[in-house]
C-alpha cells in the first residue's frame, strides 16, 4: 500500500521539466514547527521551479519527501523560480513576494510616466519610462504635443490663434463665426454661439463675454504690498486682472473686488513668473471658472514656486506674443508691446501692455527694467504703472523721456525691505513732470477715463493727444 501511495504522490508532482535557469536560493527556514513529531504525517508540495517552495494546495502526506517535492507551500507562480515568498518585491508590475499585492513597497504599482517639462500635468510619449511613481517631472498623463508651454496639452482650449493647443492634430478647429461652439458659460455666460443672449453682438476674438456694465475705463491698482495687482475695466464691460500679488494678498484683492461690485473676470494675465506677481493668481482662477483665458509671458517658468499657478490655468492658458493685442471690445484697444524673450533675469521677460481708450493712454509693464525699457517705443503715454515698484534698475531716463507721463503709479508695499521706491527713480518722475501716486502712501489707485480726460482718486488730468504732442 504505501508503494502505491509514493507512485501517485510522483505522478501529480511537476509536469514536464521547463527550460530555465533558476536562480540560487538558500533552503527555506521551516522551523521546527513545519514538521510533525510523525515523520510519516509530514506535507509535501511539488517545486516545480526549484525555488524551494511549492503552490498553496492541499498538502501530499509522506514519511520523507518524494523527489521535486518540498515542506513550504506559498508559492504562486511555480513555474517562475523569481516568484516566491522568499524574494523581494522588485518594481514590475508583478506580485513577486506572493502576497496578493503588486508593488506594494513603492509609491504606486508600475506604470508608463511620461516627462512633463512644462509642469502643466500633461507628458511627452519621448522619453517615457516604466516605473513606480516618486519620478521628478514626470506625470501619468501622456499626450502633450508641445512640452515646452504649459498653455499647450490635451485639456487646453482651442482659441483661433493658429496653434493646436489642444493637441489633437488640428488647429482652431470648432469655430464658426467668430467663437468656438460648445463652452457653457455657467455663471457667467461664455460665447458659444448655442446660448449667447448674454452679450448678442459683443462676442469677443477670445470668446469672452463681458463680465461688467459698459462705462469709463477704470483701472485700478489695488494695494496688495510689495506686489503688483491691476485690474482693468474696459469700457464694453470686458474685466483683465493683470497679476494678483502675492499669496497674502488673496483676502485684500477679494475685498476691492466686492467693494467695487466686480463679480466677474473674463481675463487674467501674469506678467512674469514671480511670487509677488503670481502668488494669487491660483486662488482668483480656482474661484472664478468665468476666466476664459489666462494669459501669460510666453515664459520658461524658471522655478517651482508658480506651479500651483500653472495647474490653475490648465485648458485657459494663453502665450501673448509681442505684437499681439488682447480684445476688450472695440473701444479700447490693448496692444502687447513685449513678451518673454529669454532673458537669464525674469523681470526682463515681463510682459507690457499698452492700453488705448482716444485720447487715454496707459503702460502696464510688470518688473521690466533696462534691457526689457530698451526695445520699447510706446511713444507719448498720459499714465505709466512704474516698472519694478520703482527700482533704480528701471524707469531709465530714456523711457521716461519718451513716454513724458502725466502721472505715474507705484504699486510697493510699506516699508519694504527693498527700498522701493528708489529715491533716483522718484527724482526722474519728477523731472518729467509725473504726477505720482503710491500705494504705500496712497492705498488703492483708481484711474476713471471717459476717452478725453481722465481722474486719477478724484483729481483731473487732461491728456495731452498723442496727435498734438512733441
Amino acid at each position: 500500500m504505501r508503494t502505491l501511495l509514493l507512485t501517485l504522490l510522483l505522478a501529480v508532482g511537476c509536469g514536464p521539466e521547463r527550460e530555465h535557469e533558476p536562480r540560487e536560493t538558500s533552503p527555506p527556514d521551516t522551523g521546527g514547527a513545519a514538521r510533525s513529531p510523525d515523520p510519516c504525517s509530514a506535507l509535501w508540495y511539488p517545486d516545480c521551479d526549484g525555488d524551494g517552495y511549492g503552490p498553496t494546495q492541499p498538502g501530499m502526506p509522506a514519511c520523507t519527501a518524494p523527489m521535486g517535492w518540498v515542506a513550504v507551500d506559498g508559492d504562486c507562480d511555480d513555474a517562475d523560480p523569481l516568484r516566491n515568498p522568499g524574494t523581494a518585491e522588485a518594481c514590475n508590475g508583478s506580485d513577486d513576494d506572493c502576497d496578493g499585492e503588486i508593488d506594494e513597497d513603492f509609491e504606486a504599482p508600475q506604470a508608463r510616466w511620461y516627462p512633463d517639462a512644462d509642469a502643466d500635468g500633461w507628458g511627452s510619449e519621448d522619453g517615457s519610462l516604466l516605473a513606480c511613481g516618486g519620478n521628478s517631472g514626470f506625470v501619468e498623463l501622456p499626450g502633450d504635443c508641445d512640452d515646452t508651454q504649459a498653455g499647450i496639452n490635451p485639456a487646453s482650449r482651442e482659441p483661433r490663434n493658429g496653434v493646436d493647443d489642444d493637441c489633437d492634430g488640428q488647429v482652431d478647429e470648432g469655430f464658426r463665426g467668430r467663437c468656438r461652439d460648445g463652452i457653457k458659460g455657467g455663471a457667467f455666460e461664455a460665447c458659444d454661439l448655442d446660448d449667447d443672449a448674454a452679450c448678442p453682438g459683443a462676442c469677443s476674438a477670445h470668446c469672452a463675454c463681458p463680465s461688467a456694465e459698459p462705462g469709463p475705463l477704470r483701472v485700478h491698482v489695488v494695494d496688495v504690498g510689495q506686489g503688483d495687482a491691476i485690474l482693468v475695466v474696459s469700457p464694453d464691460g470686458f474685466v483683465m486682472l493683470v497679476d494678483a500679488g502675492p499669496s497674502s494678498a488673496c483676502d485684500d484683492l477679494y475685498w476691492h473686488l466686492d467693494i467695487h461690485g466686480i463679480e466677474g473676470i473674463d481675463y487674467t494675465v501674469l506678467s512674469h513668473q514671480h511670487t509677488d506677481h503670481h502668488g494669487s493668481l491660483d486662488a482668483v482662477l480656482a474661484d472664478h471658472p468665468e476666466v476664459v483665458a489666462a494669459f501669460d509671458n510666453h515664459g520658461a517658468f524658471p522655478d517651482a514656486s508658480d506651479v500651483t499657478y500653472r495647474m490653475a490655468a490648465v485648458g485657459r492658458g494663453v502665450s501673448l506674443r509681442a505684437g499681439g493685442f488682447i480684445d476688450m471690445g472695440p473701444k479700447m484697444r490693448v496692444e502687447v508691446l513685449h513678451v518673454d524673450e529669454g532673458s537669464s533675469n525674469e523681470n526682463d521677460n515681463s510682459v507690457v501692455l499698452l492700453l488705448r481708450y482716444d485720447d487715454v493712454s496707459v503702460l502696464l509693464g510688470g518688473d521690466c527694467e533696462g534691457p526689457c525699457e530698451s526695445s520699447l517705443d510706446p511713444g507719448p503715454v498720459d499714465v505709466y504703472k512704474v516698472h519694478h515698484h520703482g527700482a533704480s534698475d528701471a524707469s531709465s531716463d530714456t523711457l521716461l523721456r519718451s513716454m513724458e507721463p502725466l502721472a505715474a503709479l507705484v504699486s510697493v508695499g510699506e516699508g519694504n525691505r527693498y527700498g522701493h521706491p528708489d529715491s533716483s527713480t522718484l527724482r526722474a518722475l519728477g523731472d518729467v513732470g509725473a504726477q505720482i501716486y503710491r500705494t504705500d502712501l496712497d492705498g488703492d489707485i483708481l484711474l476713471e477715463s471717459d476717452g478725453t480726460s481722465f481722474e486719477l482718486n478724484g483729481e483731473r488730468y487732461k491728456p495731452v493727444s498723442s496727435l498734438t504732442r512733441e
